[in-house]
């Protein structure tokens, strides 16, 4: 990842919704957000594997923060709030990836059942 591929421009929403974060938190969080979008703008979306080779930083990073999103929903102690959501949901982020796989696969079979007659 070199600078060349990072936006040049950080999102205004993603700077001010760090506020409560200490500075090195809120700028590792928009580096990892900012290889979000590259990996969005490369792939089409931002269904991260979570064993994603080319970026194992990324994986864990997008993983932590479905995780952290559970504590949220659940009304625990979590880093996630309200403005990370929406600069994450704004993006097309993932919040369940086994969900999204299955909807595709289910998506796949009613295209095959569709060609073939059957799902047999």
């Amino acid at each position: 990842f070199t600078a060349n591929d990072r936006p040049k421009k950080k999102s205004r929403k993603a700077r001010n919704s760090l506020h409560r974060f200490r500075p090195y938190q809120a700028e590792k969080w928009i580096k990892h957000f900012e290889e979000l979008t590259v990996f969005r703008k490369e792939n089409g979306h931002c269904l991260v594997p979570h064993d994603f080779p080319e970026n194992s930083s990324l994986a864990g990073w997008v993983k932590r923060q479905r995780h952290q999103y559970k504590l949220f929903q659940k009304k625990k102690q979590s880093f996630m709030t309200k403005e990370r959501i929406e600069i994450l949901e704004d993006v097309g982020f993932v919040w369940d990836s086994h969900e999204a796989t299955w909807r595709e696969r289910l998506e796949e079979l009613l295209q095959y059942k569709k060609e073939h007659g059957s799902c047999l």
